[in-house]
C-alpha cells in the first residue's frame, strides 16, 4: 500500500494539474526556441541594411542613426510588409503561452471546479476560432484576401489538434463513453509543429526577405545637396523626418548621409536579390 501511495505521477497527471493552475505545462520546453524566434525577429533587419548598403560601415551609421524606438518601427514595419513573416509569426504568437493564459484565466472567473472543467473546453474552442478571424482580418487589410485565407487557414491548422482531440471527447462523453487519453500525443504534435516553424519555416522567410534587395524603409526621390555635387535630385532611403521633409536619409550607392526636400516615393528596389545575381 505505500508503494502504491509513494507512486510517483505520470506526466499526464502533472500536465493536468499544471492546465488546472493555469499554468502551459509544455512553457518550459518552448521557451528556448521562443527566444530564438524573437532574437531573429528583433536582429533581421541588420541583415537587410547590410545586404543593401554593402558596407559594415553605413549600416552601423544607419543602425545608431535608427535608434531604439526607429529600430522597433523598422521592424514593424517590415513584418506588416511582407505576409510570409508575418503568417508565420501571427500562426505562433496564436499557438504561444499568451492564448492559454487567457483560456486560464476565463476558467477561474467561471467559479466552481465542475463548471470550469464543463466549460473549458467551450472556451478553448471559441478563442481557437477567434484567432483565425482575427488574423484574416489583418491580412485583408494588409496583403489582400488570398493571403488572408491563408493566414486564416495557417491559424486552424496550428490549433487543429487540440481542438479535434477536444470534440472527439465532447461527443465521446454524449456517447457515454470514457474520454480518450491521448492527450500527450496531441502536445507532442502541437511541439512537432511550433518547432518546425520557429527553427526551420520562420528563418527562411526572414533570411528571403533580409536578401531581396529592398531598402529597409520608405524610398523618395529626393532633391539633396552635398558638398562634391551640389543640390541634385537622387533617391534616398528614408531614416528619419520631421515636418514635411526627410532630415535624415542614405543616398543610394553613395556613402553618404543627407537630408532631403520635395520628395516624390520611388519603389522599394535598391539591387537585385542575393539569388538573382550572377
Amino acid at each position: 500500500m505505500r508503494e502504491a501511495d509513494e507512486q510517483e505521477p505520470d506526466d499526464a497527471d502533472i500536465d493536468g494539474l499544471a492546465e488546472e493552475l493555469g499554468v502551459d505545462p509544455t512553457k518550459s520546453r518552448k521557451m528556448p526556441v521562443q527566444m530564438i524566434a524573437l532574437a531573429l525577429v528583433i536582429s533581421f533587419p541588420f541583415l537587410k541594411i547590410f545586404y543593401v548598403t554593402q558596407s559594415s560601415a553605413i549600416a552601423g551609421e544607419v543602425i545608431r542613426l535608427l535608434g531604439p524606438m526607429g529600430w522597433i518601427d523598422t521592424v514593424i514595419d517590415n513584418i506588416l510588409r511582407y505576409p510570409l513573416p508575418f503568417l508565420l509569426l501571427y500562426a505562433l504568437i496564436s499557438g504561444s503561452s499568451l492564448p492559454k493564459l487567457v483560456r486560464s484565466t476565463v476558467r477561474r472567473f467561471l467559479g466552481h471546479r465542475d463548471i470550469r472543467q464543463q466549460n473549458s473546453r467551450s472556451v478553448t474552442l471559441l478563442l481557437d476560432l477567434v484567432a483565425p478571424g482575427i488574423g484574416f482580418l489583418w491580412g485583408l487589410v494588409l496583403f489582400g484576401s488570398v493571403w488572408a485565407l491563408a493566414i486564416a487557414a495557417a491559424t486552424l491548422v496550428f490549433s487543429a489538434p487540440s481542438d479535434l482531440f477536444i470534440l472527439r471527447n465532447i461527443f465521446r462523453v454524449r456517447k457515454g463513453l470514457r474520454p480518450s487519453s491521448d492527450e500527450r500525443k496531441v502536445r507532442g504534435i502541437e511541439r512537432v509543429m511550433f518547432y518546425v516553424a520557429a527553427t526551420l519555416l520562420l528563418p527562411l522567410s526572414l533570411a528571403y526577405t533580409a536578401l531581396d534587395g529592398e531598402a529597409w524603409a520608405s524610398v523618395r526621390s529626393c532633391a539633396v545637396e552635398s558638398v562634391t555635387q551640389g543640390t541634385h535630385t537622387a533617391r534616398i532611403v528614408e531614416i528619419s523626418r520631421a515636418g514635411m521633409g526627410i532630415v535624415t536619409a542614405w543616398e543610394i550607392g553613395t556613402n553618404n548621409i543627407v537630408a532631403g526636400g520635395g520628395c516624390v516615393d520611388s519603389s522599394y528596389e535598391v539591387r537585385g536579390a542575393l539569388w538573382e545575381r550572377n
